[in-house]
């Protein structure tokens, strides 16, 4: 998505529609039938994006992860504050996985965002500060929380490219997604094979610029880019092992950014 796109969506916005928003629009009075919600992130000073967002149990929603999941940042702060961020997010999980239809997981996801005001006038929303996409349900009901909230930008990385390629026809056009290189082998096939846009985590800016990567700053390539970019990994929580692996696979990285830009 350009960055004009988003400019697009923002004009649309309207007092109007923001009282729709907040009121849940047509499905008002079905959203204040239950005042079960998901809890989301709140943007904080140190945040690199400093957007609103929501986060899942990390390793338990992320089916398709790759050698990641050995040193996910997110998992190793769910790790450091059990009683805090695990706490939150296995929860969030939870009560998800407890709505077995993808309507039911939308009106959940929907009625969260909109019982926190910020939140709900916010223009942009992260899906997944933690977590991924771990069933195609829980799929469609962000496809269908995107489609119920067209004036509202939702982005996120993932690594669940099988549930992803299925779905390249249905996403609507406020709802964009960046592939994590940190998938399995066949995510990686598939990513080749649709050509998507690719998320590398890098440990230096000589690295990006090595593999001809821009480095995202504050997640705007992700939700406004059309390009493969490069992340930096997250510094002192990243231990010398990681650190080391992501320097040993960057001539493979060459090799696939090679062969996605062909």
């Amino acid at each position: 998505m350009k960055f004009s796109k988003l400019y697009t969506i923002l004009e649309a916005i309207s007092p109007a529609d923001i009282k729709a928003m907040m009121n849940g629009g047509e499905n008002a009075d079905d959203l204040q039938d239950c005042e079960t919600v998901i809890k989301l992130d709140q943007p904080t000073k140190t945040s690199k994006h400093g957007n609103w967002g929501m986060s899942l149990a990390t390793i338990d929603s992320c089916p398709f992860s790759g050698d990641c999941k050995k040193s996910c940042f997110k998992n190793q702060i769910e790790t450091r504050f059990p009683e805090g961020v695990a706490e939150k997010t296995k929860n969030n999980m939870e009560l998800v996985e407890a709505e077995k239809t993808t309507k039911k997981m939308a009106d959940l996801l929907q009625r969260s965002i909109l019982a926190e005001r910020r939140a709900a006038r916010s223009s942009i929303f992260r899906l997944h500060n933690g977590g991924d996409f771990f069933s195609g349900t829980y799929f469609d009901a962000w496809i269908e929380v995107a489609n119920r909230m067209p004036n509202k930008l939702f982005y996120t990385y993932t690594t669940s490219i099988p549930l992803w390629v299925k779905r390249l026809d249905k996403l609507p056009s406020n709802f964009v997604i960046t592939a994590s290189y940190d998938t399995n082998e066949y995510g990686k096939k598939l990513i080749l094979k649709h050509k998507l846009k690719t998320a590398i985590v890098v440990n230096t800016r000589e690295q990006a610029d090595y593999l001809d990567l821009e480095v995202d700053k504050i997640d705007d390539l992700a939700w406004g880019g059309d390009e493969s970019f490069a992340l930096l990994e997250h510094g002192g929580m990243t231990k010398n092992t990681e650190k080391q692996r992501i320097t040993d696979r960057i001539p493979e990285v060459k090799k696939f950014l090679d062969e996605l830009r062909s």
